[in-house]
């Protein structure tokens, strides 16, 4: 692990799976801190997403006349999710007191794209911004999306404020089927509380951008913003566990097998190009 810092903010971050580790503020974690030997990227306090966000149904969809096929890579869950870079092992590009570069390479394989991710992570005595980057390597179009997925601490007292514009919902396998009024599992408009009993795993739609997170139990308030490419916001927060997850995505789950993917956030990404996302987080 390598430690960053600048003020009063500390972050840890890891090779495997480009993730965070902690996030604190004068000593107190503002994201979920991460066991001191991870078993597996999901224990993390963050990992990026890409080239793709949540899930693909069964791993299966259609690009340009091309079928591809990808492997579950969660147990128990048919459909792949949030693509390569939480499950491989990223190297450090750069590294100063107050910032990390992170670099890792994919050969064309089941996703048969080849791609560069880079992923910046920088301390201020303001915050922490986390930027990342996607690079299309090989000689065709690539479907590209990203995202990052922070996990916070103190559910049972915590409280999300947001403005989106409609919310996913899924079917058993926690793929989209229909949208429901923003407010379906709580007026994030006015500020509600994230502590439901039903499961929440669910996308919305029209997210403004910001996002404010108190986390009362150790009183402390967290705003989280993301790049323009980032207009989903993907809400997770599962019963039992003091944990759950605000994740600023560039596309909804299951976009690429929808009449429409562009309309739903995916870049048809050509060969050469980038594209960016990122997250700021302050606490206060």
């Amino acid at each position: 692990m390598t430690t960053i810092s600048s003020g009063d903010y500390e972050v840890g971050v890891t090779e495997a799976g480009g993730g965070i580790t902690f996030l604190r503020l004068r000593g107190v974690d503002v994201l979920r801190p991460a066991p001191a030997q991870p078993a597996v990227p999901l224990d993390l306090s963050c990992f990026p997403l890409v080239p793709y966000a949540n899930r693909i149904a069964h791993g299966r969809f259609t690009w340009e006349g091309r079928q591809v096929s990808i492997e579950p890579n969660t147990p128990g869950d048919p459909s792949p999710m949030h693509g390569d870079g939480w499950l491989s092992v990223w190297s450090i590009a750069q590294l100063s007191a107050d910032r990390i570069v992170l670099e890792m390479r994919h050969s064309a394989g089941a996703w048969p794209w080849g791609y560069l991710a880079r992923q910046t992570i920088a301390a201020d005595p303001g915050g922490v911004s986390l930027g990342l980057e996607l690079i299309n390597q090989s000689d065709g179009l690539m479907p590209a999306g990203l995202g990052l997925h922070p996990y916070f601490p103190g559910r049972s007292e915590a409280r999300l404020t947001a403005e989106v514009r409609a919310v996913w919902l899924t079917d058993k396998d926690l793929l989209p089927t229909d949208l429901a009024p923003p407010d379906r599992f709580g007026d994030w408009a006015r500020g509600a509380p994230l502590a439901a009993a039903e499961l929440i795993d669910n996308c919305h739609t029209g997210w403004s951008g910001p996002a404010e997170i108190v986390l009362a139990d150790r009183d402390m308030l967290v705003r989280l913003t993301a790049a323009p490419s980032q207009r989903w916001l993907h809400v997770y927060s599962p019963p039992g566990q003091d944990f759950f997850a605000i994740e600023p995505v560039s596309h909804r789950p299951d976009a690429l097998n929808t009449p429409n993917p562009m309309g739903e956030g995916v870049i048809a990404l050509p060969p050469g190009a980038a594209l960016r996302a990122g997250m700021r987080i302050e606490a206060d």
